[in-house]
C-alpha cells in the first residue's frame, strides 16, 4: 500500500509526461462540442427565417436537414471519440493507479459488481428493476480476497394521473461505491449495520430501508455508545452479531466511518463483509473541459482507490481470528 509522498513522486516521473500528450487528444472532443453547439444555436434563428419566408410551401423542411444531419453527424463523431478518450484514460492512467497502490490487484473499467452479489447482502431489501456499473477493481490484499465497483440500482413505481396516462418513475436504491471482502469466517446468520439518522439523508426511502432490513432481524444495542451515535444493528441472533462485531472492529469501523464522511452501511453473510458507501460522484472520468494533467485532479483519484482499498487495513481483515467451518 502506498502513501501519498509515493504518488507524488510517480505522478511527476510517469504520470504527468503520459498525461500532457495524452491531453492533446482531449482538444477534438472540445471542437467538436463547441461545433455542435453553434449549429445548435444557428438552427433557431435559421428555422425561424425558413418558415416564415416559405410560409404554407413544406420545402422549408428539405432547407433545414443540412442543419439536422451536421448535429447527428458531429453527435456520432463526438461518442466515438469520447468513448476512444475514455477507454485509453482508464486503461492508461486509473488502472496504472491500481497497480501503483498494489499490483496484486486487477481493474476492469467495463466489469461491476452483480446484482446478485448485491441483494445477497441484505442490506437493501429491494431487488433493483434496472442496474449498471463500472470500474472492477479485485484481487488479493496479503490474505483477504476483495473486490469492489461502482454501482447504480434504481426500482420502479408506476402509477396512473387523473386523465389515465400510466406513469414511471425511478427511484435510486443505491449509488456509489460497494465493497466485497473474505471475512474468513461462515455465519450461521445475517447481521445488518445502517447509518444511524439516515432519514435525514435519504429522507422516505431511508424508513423503507430500515422496515426492510428488520424484517433480516431485531434491533440489537451493543456496549459501545460511539458507535451507536453511527450505527444501528440488526440482527437475527444477538450472540453471533455481538462475536463478529467484536469491541475492536467496532472501533476500526466507528474510525474509519469519521475518517471517510461517508455514512455507510455494512452486512456480514455467508462469510463475507458487504459495505456500500454511497457517493454520488461520477468516479474515476476524465474530463473535457479542463487538462487532466493536474496534480490535484489526479490525486483524486488516487485518494479514493486509497480509501477503499485500505477497508482491509483499517478493519484488520488479515488477522485472522476464525477459520472456517
Amino acid at each position: 500500500m502506498r502513501k501519498e509522498e509515493d504518488f507524488k513522486a510517480y505522478f511527476d516521473s510517469k504520470l504527468f509526461p503520459y498525461l500532457k500528450e495524452f491531453d492533446k487528444k482531449r482538444k477534438p472532443l472540445v471542437l467538436i462540442r463547441l461545433l455542435n453547439w453553434a449549429i445548435l444555436i444557428a438552427l433557431f434563428p435559421a428555422a425561424f427565417f425558413i418558415t416564415d419566408y416559405n410560409r404554407g410551401d413544406a420545402t422549408w423542411v428539405l432547407a433545414l436537414l443540412p442543419f439536422v444531419g451536421g448535429m447527428i453527424f458531429l453527435g456520432i463523431k463526438r461518442n466515438k471519440c469520447k468513448k476512444r478518450f475514455r477507454h485509453e484514460y482508464k486503461n492508461n492512467v486509473i488502472n496504472e493507479i491500481v497497480k501503483m497502490i498494489d499490483p496484486n490487484l486487477s481493474y476492469d473499467y467495463q466489469s461491476r459488481i452483480s446484482d446478485s452479489e448485491f441483494y445477497n447482502s441484505q442490506i437493501y431489501g429491494q431487488s433493483p428493476d434496472r442496474s449498471k456499473g463500472e470500474d472492477l477493481v479485485h484481487g488479493k490484499l496479503d490474505k483477504t480476497e476483495i473486490m469492489f465497483s461502482e454501482l447504480h440500482l434504481e426500482y420502479k413505481t408506476e402509477s396512473t394521473d387523473s386523465n389515465g396516462n400510466r406513469q414511471t418513475t425511478w427511484h435510486t436504491i443505491f449509488k456509489g461505491i460497494f465493497f466485497i471482502a473474505d471475512f474468513n469466517k461462515h455465519f450461521k446468520t445475517q447481521t445488518v449495520v445502517l447509518p444511524d439518522g439516515l432519514e435525514k439523508l435519504l429522507g422516505k426511502f431511508a424508513r423503507k430501508l430500515q422496515k426492510m432490513s428488520t424484517r433480516k432481524g431485531k434491533l440489537i444495542q451493543l456496549e459501545d455508545p460511539e458507535f451507536e451515535k453511527y450505527f444501528r444493528v440488526y440482527a437475527e441472533d444477538g450472540i453471533e452479531s455481538r462475536y463478529i462485531l467484536s469491541p475492536a472492529l467496532m472501533k476500526r469501523i466507528t474510525e474509519f466511518r469519521k475518517k471517510s464522511g461517508i455514512p455507510m452501511a455494512l452486512s456480514f453473510v455467508d462469510s463475507k463483509i458487504y459495505i456500500a458507501l454511497p457517493i454520488r460522484k461520477n468516479l474515476f472520468e476524465p474530463r473535457i473541459f479542463k487538462n487532466n494533467y493536474s496534480y490535484k485532479f489526479i490525486k483524486e483519484s488516487f485518494i479514493y482507490l486509497m480509501l477503499f482499498t485500505s477497508i482491509v487495513e483499517e478493519m484488520n481483515l488479515n488477522t485472522r481470528i476464525w477459520t472456517k467451518e
